[in-house]
């Protein structure tokens, strides 16, 4: 299993704002398994992915496979070097290589905790 690995979730929003369902626990603390998470595609229309920023970004080996992490560097040639925030429970840039920013499917501007 890919930890950190999102289950897109279909809501009445239009194409810019999606909302996804996290899987595991490679962003804990700040995203637990089963929280929510509201991305906007159209963040970064104008502008790059920052360091800091949480992301989702297509799996660069899975079709139909998302990932969620922040960046933690801009690299050269449009790539993102992306962490989980719970590295030991990550897979991630370490693993996967860095990201084309052209994998970004956007910027996670908010989180609903599952009920625990």
């Amino acid at each position: 299993m890919v930890l950190g690995q999102l289950r897109p979730v279909r809501v009445g929003f239009r194409w810019r704002w999606r909302v996804y369902r996290v899987r595991g626990a490679s962003m804990a603390p700040t995203l637990g398994d089963g929280d929510y998470v509201l991305v906007d595609g159209g963040a970064y229309r104008e502008g790059s992915p920052q360091p800091g920023d949480i992301v989702v970004a297509r799996h660069p080996f899975y079709e139909n496979r998302y990932i969620v992490k922040r960046v933690r560097a801009v690299l050269e040639g449009g790539r993102l070097f992306l962490e989980g925030d719970a590295p030991y429970d990550s897979t991630d840039s370490h693993a996967l290589g860095p990201v084309p920013v052209s994998q970004v499917v956007g910027r996670v501007v908010r989180r609903w905790p599952r009920r625990r």
